[in-house]
This record gives structure tokens, sequence and C-alpha cells, in this order.
């Protein structure tokens, strides 16, 4: 329903009204992608030249037009929904200047939710892990990061083709240029580190060389000193009853014996208790760091009478180092019996420890046993669950036969339909457009478009991965297909960025029930904020923003419509997987005919059972297929129920060939075919689910009333 305040407004179905409300949105932050490398990087909307195109000026002065799909809000009031794993998302990564956006995936999700601090950690898109906060990340979809990774790789590809076609280096990206300054910046900061160090070596070299010019002075000094002292101990010897002959031959003696004693300086020092002896040695160890310093760097130029200095000081402090009193001597014998007690309780604390390694192997080895038994015993239910698996397996492949047989009958009805529509409808439009005068522009390869598919009539964003002409271009999707589509099918924001919407209009816009899924529709009312009312072919409603609604001409809707029409009534028929709105369960089941004009379709159930069920809840053949991946939402059969039950559910593992797929209800399953899967989007998954849980609730409620009446 439309409300009050919206309709009593006049909508703006003018440029002048319209460039008035766009207005509005100049000075909002965002954060945009740069066509040079496809990365998101912050900036600020200069100027919104259309509906469909904005001006960013990003932080380093550059300014783009693109697309309003490539510009995200980052200011004010945005939704901020919960993140799980696997979830495509846009990460942070840099600051300031350098602060970019790179597509990335969750991988690993905070496992204290209460804590304020919540990191996730995600795999960026050229393999490299990050964590980040959830403010640095801003959710996206499937699709989106779909069409960005190949954007870059495209980009990347067409750089190494240059680079080997020239043989030189392309310009470098901003992320890229922003390291390198980066590193120009920290290399500039060491270098004045180093420069401050080798000033500070510098100053302590001059006051060493000062220490070692006083150290030598002092050496000097006392080098004078102990030869005074020498010469008068030998003009006091004739006194003591020696004669001058017995002297000289005593002095030659101790000179003789010093130099043997100074080439043992290890035990000169640490057997030297005189201070005299630390003094005069130069390497003596002394607490002083003065002296420390003269030790290491300061020798006397006279070698000679250093040493008969050492000699002469050294002699005395020997005779009393050598000669230590035999009171003092440790007591061996108390020692060695002390060892020896030591030695017993260590050989008796080995044997405990033995006779306990002894104990534990002896019960390991009957635990070994019992585990043994236990193997065999669940190896011989492994072979039986096995066998029982195989012939179910069996029976799923012949399913699948038969699934693919009908599959073959259906492709040739499309091919066709296809043929008829080429043949019918083809010169109709190319005329239509030429007669209204509008002007189609070429397409360029890696541009993304609104195409429409022919397996449904959909239309559906890819990106243009070959030209074959002028007239014909090889599309891309989400998932990777690939089709051949004609220009007349292609719409691009270039086509609809001069188209005013009125009331009333055609147009092919976003479905709400569908991702990423274009149908037609018609415009009911126009919101003053550039919001469309639409009502689509199918009888749904939804409220859509400017930029994902097309006008497109009365006679393409029409053609539009009536292809899809054909290809719904191609379900009829076919063997599909639908709904039970008893139980909320998935089955098989066929098409028997269509109900009226709308998407829905009477199932006839494997017991003969009749239901009517809306498209949105019917898988086949049809349906368009996705390249699963971990974290996807899917449709699966579950084996612990019994029959071939479909129920949502989350991939959580690949094992081989196989998914491991965690369901709705609580069971776990790792032998699911991805063949027979469906993907869901989160939105369905959603409902799907509350779904079964409200079903589940209500049948056991029954069941427990009818239970309690018997009794």
């Amino acid at each position: 329903m439309i409300s009050e305040t919206s309709s009593s407004k006049k909508p703006p179905t003018s440029w002048k009204r319209i460039q008035r409300i766009l207005d509005k949105r100049k000075g909002n932050r965002v954060i945009a992608r740069k066509e040079s490398d496809g990365l998101y990087y912050p900036g600020v909307v200069k100027s919104c030249p259309g509906t469909r195109h904005v001006e960013v000026i990003y932080r380093d002065e550059e300014e783009d037009i693109l697309p309003t799909r490539f510009a995200i809000t980052v200011g004010g009031a945005q939704p901020c929904p919960s993140l799980r794993t696997g979830d495509y998302v846009l990460v942070k990564t840099g600051c300031g200047d350098y602060e970019c956006w790179v597509p990335g995936i969750v991988q690993h999700v905070p496992l204290q939710q209460e804590r304020q601090a919540k990191y996730y950690t995600v795999v960026k898109f050229n393999n490299r892990y990050t964590e980040a906060l959830r403010g640095e990340l801003i959710k996206i979809t499937k699709s989106r990061f779909s069409f960005a990774i190949r954007y870059i790789w495209g980009l990347q590809k067409e750089r190494l083709e240059r680079e080997a076609m020239h043989g030189s280096h392309t310009v470098e990206s901003d992320e890229d240029r922003g390291r390198r300054k980066h590193r120009k910046h920290r290399k500039h900061r060491h270098k004045h580190r180093r420069h401050r160090r080798k000033h500070r070596d510098s100053t302590d070299n001059e006051d060493e060389e000062r220490q070692k010019r006083d150290s030598s002075n002092d050496r000097n000094r006392s080098h004078s000193a102990s030869r005074s002292r020498s010469s008068s101990k030998g003009a006091k010897s004739p006194k003591s009853g020696t004669t001058p002959r017995d002297s000289s031959q005593s002095r030659s003696r101790s000179r003789s014996k010093s130099p043997s004693r100074s080439r043992s300086p290890t035990r000169s020092r640490s057997r030297s208790p005189s201070p005299g002896y630390s003094k005069s040695r130069s390497r003596s160890r002394s607490p002083s760091p003065h002296q420390s310093k003269s030790r290491s760097r300061s020798r006397s130029p006279s070698h000679h009478s250093r040493s008969r200095s050492r000699s002469r000081s050294r002699s005395p402090s020997r005779s009393r180092s050598h000669s230590p009193p035999k009171s003092d001597r440790p007591p061996y014998k108390e020692e060695h019996e002390k060892l020896l007690e030591l030695q017993q309780r260590l050989q008796e604390q080995q044997e405990a420890q033995l006779v306990a390694q002894e104990e534990l192997k002896r019960e390991q080895k009957e635990m070994l046993e019992d585990a043994k038994t236990l193997y065999k015993a669940q190896l011989t239910q492994l072979h039986e669950s096995h066998a029982a698996l195989h012939d179910e397996q069996q029976k799923l492949q012949q399913q699948q036969k038969e699934l693919q047989e009908l599959q073959g009958k259906l492709f040739e009805k499309r091919e066709e339909l296809i043929n008829d529509e080429k043949q019918n409808g083809t010169d109709e439009d190319q005329l239509q457009k030429e007669g209204d005068g509008q002007k189609v522009r070429k397409l360029q390869e890696n541009e993304e478009v609104l195409a429409r598919w022919s397996d449904d009539g959909w239309y559906y964003r890819g990106t243009v991965t070959s030209i074959v002409d002028d007239e014909t271009y090889f599309i891309a999707d989400s998932n990777g297909d690939v089709e051949q589509i004609k220009r007349i099918d292609i719409i691009t924001d270039t086509d609809d960025s001069e188209n005013i919407i009125k009331q009333n209009d055609p147009v092919i816009a976003l479905h709400p029930n569908y991702t990423f899924s274009y149908a037609p529709g018609v415009v009911l009312s126009i919101y003053p904020d550039l919001w469309t009312h639409i009502r689509y072919y199918d009888g749904e409603e939804a409220k859509v923003p400017r930029e994902e609604v097309y006008r497109i001409t009365a006679d393409q809707f029409e053609s539009d419509v009536t292809y899809i029409l054909k290809c719904e009534d191609n379900w009829v028929g076919q063997a599909v997987v639908a709904r039970n709105d008893t139980n909320g369960q998935y089955y098989l089941g066929q098409v028997k005919e269509r109900v009226g004009n709308g998407r829905q379709y009477i199932i006839e159930w494997a017991d003969g059972a009749l239901q009517i069920q809306n498209a949105s809840c019917i898988f086949g053949a049809f349906t368009k297929r996705h390249r699963l991946a971990l974290g996807d939402r899917v449709l699966g059969i579950n084996p612990n129920l019994t029959g071939l039950v479909y129920l949502p559910g989350s991939i959580t593992n690949v094992r081989g060939d196989k998914l491991v797929v965690k369901f709705c209800n609580g069971d776990s399953s790792s032998k699911v075919d991805p063949i027979q899967c469906f993907w869901l989007s989160q939105d369905y998954y959603d409902s799907a689910v509350a779904y079964y849980n409200s079903r589940q609730t209500i049948l056991s409620d029954s069941e427990s009333e009818s239970y309690s009446d018997e009794f």
C-alpha cells in the first residue's frame, strides 16, 4: 500500500525535480570502485549526473563517474546484518590514505558474541587471510562478489598480456603505490636512526680514548713507583746479611720466573687478593667501570717495564695464594658419603619408575585388545551399512537417469521455442527500436549488463566475455554459465540513463522473491525519493529503488511476458521436487497442469494425491543451477528419513565428490550428491525453515491431542 505522505506529494516527472532530489546525495561518504584495479576506495559524492551515475572524488583528489551500484554509502545509519561463515563481504585493508576495500569470504566468526571487540577471519580474493572487526566489513551478495572477482582478474589478465606483448611494466595500482611510499618512508626513518646511533658511538669513542690516556698515565706512575721501591730494597739488602751477588741472583731468579707466570692470566687474575696487583695489572677483573674499560683497550708502550712490574708485584701474592692453610680444605669424606646416599636414592627411584612403566604397558596392552575387538565390531556394522547404501545408490542412479532423459527432452523443446522466438520476434523488435530512433551502443568486454536468458525468459546480470559482432555477444552470469545473446535482449545503464520513469510505464525490475533476478512489470506509483511501486506479471508487488528499474517499450513488455509464459508452460508433465504444505517437507512429484495465468501448478504426488503449489516452491530441470560452495544453503535429500525426502540445509564440509549437509531438523549427512541439490537464497532458506518448523509444531500438537483423547 502507498502511504498518505508519499501519495500527497507530486511525483518527480521532470528532470528539474529529479535533479533536485539527486542533489541531496552530494557530500555523502561512500566507498566506490575504481576502474583501474576494480577495488573500492573511500570518497565523497561530488554530483549526480543522472539517476544511474554518480561523480565521486577520492581521497587522492582523483575524480570518476561510475554507476550508482558501484558506490556504497558508509556514512550515517546503515544496516548491519549478522555475518555467518561463507558470507561474502568487502573487507577493509590499510588505513589513512592507503585505505582500501577488497572482496572476501568470511571463514570464521567470533566465538564469544558477548564480547565488545569481535574479530572475523576473512580470506581475501588473493587467498590471503586477515582479521577484521565488524565495522570493517560490508556484506554483499554472492553475485556482486562473483562480478567483482571476475572484473579484477580480467584487469590483471589484460595487464599480463600487455606486459608479455610489449615487455614493459604497466602503471602500478594505488595499493601498490601506497605500499611503495610506506616502504620509502620507513627506509628514510631507519636512515635517521642510524645517523643518530653513529653520532652517539663517535661520542662514546672519544670518551674511551680520553679514559685510555688517563689509565696509561696511571700505569706509568705505578711503574715508576715500583722501580723506586725495588731500588730501595736493593740498597737495603746488604744490611740483611746478604751479599750483593746473592741479591742480584735472587732478583734474576725472580725476573726469570715472572714471565712464565704472566702467561697464565686466568689463574693470576682469579688468585690475586692484593689490591696493589689489581691496580698495576690492566686486565684484572675489577668492579670499577674505569678499570674495566682500561683493561680491554689500554696497553703500555714499554712491554719490558710492564713485565718487570708484574713479576715484582705478583710474586708476593702468589706465594700466599699457593699455600692455603690445612684447616680451610673441604671435608671430602663427608661429601663422598652424601653423594653415595644420593646415588642410592636415585637408583631406588629408577626402579620404582621401571615398575610403574611395566604396569602402564600391561594396561595399554589390555586397552589395545579391547580397542581391536570394538573396531572389528564397528567394521562389521560399517560393511552392513555400506551394502544398504549401495542398494540405495543404485536406486538413486536409476532415478537420475530418468531425470536426465526428461531433461534431454526438455532441451529439445526449448531449442524449438528459441528458434520460433528468433524467427518471429527478432525482426519486429529490431524494427521497433529503429523506428523509435534509439541508438544502440556497442558493448565492451568485461562490461556488466542485464540480459534476458533463453531458459526461462527472465533477466539476469552478467558480464560480456567476448564479442561475436555488433549485434551478438557472449554473456556469462554470476555462476559462470555462458550464453550467446542478441543486443536487443541486453540492457545497460547507459541505455536507461536518460529515461524518466512515469506511472503505468512497462519496466524490467528486480523481483522481490528471487535474488539478482529481474522480471517485467508495470509501475503503479512513484515515490518522492525516486523509489517505484511495481506490480509484476505474476501478480507480485514490491517497492524497488530507481537504480534497479529499467524502462522498456510496450511491445518488448508483451514479447517478454509471452515468452516467459511459454517457458512456464513447459513445467507441465515434468518430474519436479515440490513442497508439501501438510508437513513442510519436499517430495518428488509431477506437474499435472497450470492454474490460470499465474505461477501456480497442480502437483501429483507418488501416492496419487493432488496439491496446488506456487512456482517458487517447485524445483526441477528448469531451475537455474548455481555453483555450490561452503556455507551455501541447499535443498537436498535427507538419508536419515524414510523415502526420498528433501529438506533445506547448509553445506558444512566437502568430502570428495559428496557434500556434508546439516539439515534444518538437526540431522547431518556426509553423502549428499551435489547433482541432486538445489541452491537456495538466504531469504528463501529462512522462510522455508520457518514454515517447516511451524508445520511440525502443529502436527506434533495434533498428535498429542489425539493421543490424550484416546486415553
